[in-house]
């Protein structure tokens, strides 16, 4: 799948900008063009009973342009606008035609339209949850060192307590494959966890044990927190600032550019 959507952001005409819209836009139209990353259409699907099936109408559930989300930060970094090589999950969506709260705030000249203007949401919506999926994994780090800083280990605990956080529900066997570990010792290890409050256990329906990273909360009745704790810094409001003038930059960019465009 991976050397398919390879194959179709290779095969993209160079694009001579440093802005990711332009580059964008021609990502989406090259999946659209392509069989396997296409949208799919509406299909039907049996399901089959103990003497009938019945017919059901489906929508795309699934597809492969996970491939592209995965290539598009190469696509883009550096030359096309992104800092770093990062995939941008969702990104190729293909997302339904929605009216965006956003477009109140931007002025009309620097709107886009038709499939710039989907390129560009979904490009904003992918960066806005890679950066939400990254705090969240800062939040779950900090977590883990936390619970297990006063704790007796045998050091994998917390290289555990990660692959539980970042890939979902695992079963024991599957984090003896993962660490190397024998049976006894992948028991011991989430014995650890668990009496730290950072995973709970619970029995599947063919007897195995699924481990999840579930950390709970600690309640200090002492630590008082103060409303100040809450205000920004005059540090981060400046950072904030700084963004703004950043993007008030790039829509002047952009409006200029579309300016010469049209002459």
């Amino acid at each position: 799948m991976l050397a398919e959507a390879r194959l179709v952001v290779d095969a993209i005409e160079p694009c001579d900008t440093d802005l990711p819209f332009t580059p964008v836009s021609a990502l989406f139209s090259a999946a659209r063009k392509s069989l396997r990353f296409a949208r799919q259409e509406r299909g039907i699907e049996l399901i089959k009973g103990p003497r009938s099936a019945v017919a059901v109408e489906v929508n795309e559930q699934t597809h492969s342009r996970w491939a592209l989300d995965i290539l598009s930060g190469n696509y883009l970094a550096p030359k096309h606008g992104l800092p770093i090589s990062a995939p941008l999950p969702g990104l190729l969506t293909f997302a339904t035609e929605h009216n965006d709260p956003f477009d109140d705030d931007m002025p009309s000249i620097a709107r886009p339209s038709g499939s710039n203007r989907e390129s560009l949401i979904a490009l904003r919506d992918a960066l806005w949850s890679l950066d939400r999926r990254l705090l969240d994994a800062i939040r779950d780090a900090h977590c883990i060192a936390d619970k297990l800083q006063n704790r007796r280990s045998n050091g994998r605990a917390g290289d555990v307590a990660f692959y539980l956080a970042g890939f979902g529900i695992l079963r024991g066997v599957q984090i003896e494959r993962v660490i190397g570990a024998s049976r006894l010792g992948v028991r011991t290890i989430m014995s650890t966890l668990v009496q730290a409050g950072l995973v709970e256990g619970e029995t599947s329906r063919n007897a195995a044990t699924m481990f999840r990273f579930a950390p709970r909360e600690v309640n200090h009745p002492h630590a008082a927190q103060d409303p100040e704790d809450f205000a920004f810094s005059s540090q981060a409001i400046d950072e904030f600032q700084s963004s703004m003038d950043a993007i008030d930059e790039l829509l002047r960019r952009t409006s200029r550019s579309q300016s010469e465009d049209g002459c």
